[in-house]
């Protein structure tokens, strides 16, 4: 995963869907170094790994009953 948060995956997911990025200009985007198709799987896949870890966490407060 990146050195993002899971807040800053988040975030960045959101604004990927409001705008549009080019190989050339990807709006300071963390995940563009290296095309576009790259930065999309990139962040879909720390994205992911984002809710699974949120899901996780979710369910081991709701088993201690928190």
């Amino acid at each position: 995963m990146n050195n993002l948060t899971e807040r800053e995956i988040v975030d960045l997911a959101n604004k990927c869907a409001t705008r549009v990025c080019t190989t050339d200009n990807h709006h300071g985007c963390p995940y563009g170094d290296d095309g576009i198709m790259d930065c999309v799987e990139r962040l879909a896949s720390d994205y992911d790994a984002t809710i699974d870890s949120l899901l996780d966490m979710a369910d081991r407060a709701k088993k201690a009953g928190l």
